[in-house]
């Protein structure tokens, strides 16, 4: 199929295809949409009314470079050109989907791979876009008709251009990560996200969570599962949440805790709980990096999420504009609060409050997050954490090796981390 884009479209270059363009675009629109909204350790599902939301993946519009610009769930609309919001309810783009900009790179086998037909096995992380009018500045969001009632999704942290995006309450650029998952086949088991079981919290006076999620390659037990959903736990007391001695200046960390994994791969969910004391969550606000890091393996495994935008390099232009430079960068320079959305503002942390970060995702021991590249070779045996259900390793399938020398190799994965107060309803 194609879909017309408009004169104002960037991806629009294609000199035999002058504006107003088109772009083709595989689809499906056949089948049944369905949505989980989870708030406060409590659920809701809702089923689409039939007719409204499809899947699709923009190739581009350069017949030469078609292998991805955009995935998600579109929708049918009467005021949208050519009757379709191709970014809403929920379009990504960048990260390991935006192929096109790394062709002529040195990419690992599995990221040039990925498929992009809608019809095979295929995984895909980048920045999510919940937006009308895409590619031009977001409008309100529509609402979608469901069986528990009208939905809408909004896009609330973003990057402006300063007072002009706060007055007009418009979106700039998103911040935030999102995710595509295709299986082909039946599930085995039921695989909502409220199947994931939380590490345990109920031992800590004052609980908060840690969680944290990539599409990755995993092992467990000797069991290998490929493009798999990746949830980290960490549960810990608020009070434990302290600044890193001999570390980075403005970095907190957490090490007294209790870790687990779940991996959720074609409808199969199994979770391990990690022994004690090779896991810890931390903060690095100078570096603009969070997530799990271990004895170890340093701040770099089992998952890092770090800003890439202190590089001119090809790792900013695939995933630029992360909640977690945003957030880090307001916290160290708050009068620059106004260049973004309120709500960005709001996720400024230390460990002890509830927060949502996201960006570019690594797992790698030795990673540093001031450059945002890893070691050579890219793809190492990782190592291997204890748990009740056997080793437990986490790899990094998804690399660009920017000058094929393995000097600046990076991952163009994305993840997100977040934490919560409080005791999960899920505890065991």
């Amino acid at each position: 199929m194609q879909f017309p884009f408009v004169p104002s479209d960037p991806n629009c270059l294609d000199p035999t295809n002058p504006p107003p363009c088109t772009v083709d675009v595989n689809v499906n629109q056949t089948g049944t949409a369905a949505v989980t909204i989870i708030s406060d350790g409590k659920a809701v599902h809702a089923t689409f009314a039939p007719n409204q939301v499809l899947v699709s993946f923009d190739l581009g519009d350069t017949p030469a470079f078609q292998t991805g610009r955009g995935v998600g769930f579109s929708s049918f609309s009467a005021t949208a050109p050519g009757g379709i919001e191709p970014s809403y309810p929920l379009g990504l783009e960048d990260g390991t989907l935006h192929r096109v900009d790394i062709v002529d790179n040195f990419s690992s086998p599995e990221l040039v791979a990925m498929s992009v037909d809608l019809q095979h096995d295929a995984v895909f992380s980048g920045r999510a876009w919940p937006c009308v009018g895409f590619p031009n500045d977001c409008a309100p969001p529509n609402a979608l008709a469901t069986d528990k009632g009208d939905f809408y999704l909004y896009l609330p942290y973003w990057l402006g251009t300063g007072a002009a995006n706060q007055l007009s309450g418009t979106p700039g650029d998103s911040l935030s990560a999102g995710f595509f998952v295709a299986e082909v086949g039946e599930s085995e088991d039921e695989t909502s996200p409220m199947t994931v079981r939380a590490a345990r919290s109920g031992r800590f006076e004052k609980p908060i969570t840690y969680d944290g999620y990539v599409l990755s390659d995993v092992t467990l037990s000797e069991k290998n599962y490929q493009g798999a959903q990746v949830y980290l736990s960490f549960a810990a007391d608020v009070s434990t949440a302290v600044p890193f001695k001999n570390g980075p200046p403005n970095s907190f960390i957490n090490a007294t805790g209790d870790a687990r994994v779940t991996i959720i791969s074609h409808g199969h969910v199994v979770s391990a709980d990690f022994d004690p004391g090779q896991i810890y969550v931390y903060y690095d606000e100078g570096n603009a990096s969070v997530g799990f890091g271990s004895t170890a393996g340093k701040s770099g495994y089992p998952l890092t999420i770090t800003d890439k935008s202190v590089t001119t390099s090809l790792a900013h232009i695939l995933d630029g504009n992360s909640l977690v430079g945003a957030v880090s960068h307001i916290a160290l320079n708050p009068k620059d609060a106004s260049n973004y959305s309120k709500d960005t503002a709001s996720l400024v942390t230390d460990l002890t409050n509830a927060t949502t970060l996201s960006g570019p995702a690594s797992s790698w021991g030795a990673f540093d997050p001031a450059t945002s590249y890893g070691p050579m070779p890219s793809i190492l045996m990782p190592i291997a954490f204890k748990t009740n259900r056997g080793n437990f390793y986490l790899f990094e399938p998804y690399t660009v090796d920017e000058m094929g020398n393995g000097e600046a190799t990076f991952s163009p994965n994305w993840g997100v981390f977040w934490s919560e107060l409080g005791r999960a309803e899920n505890d065991n």
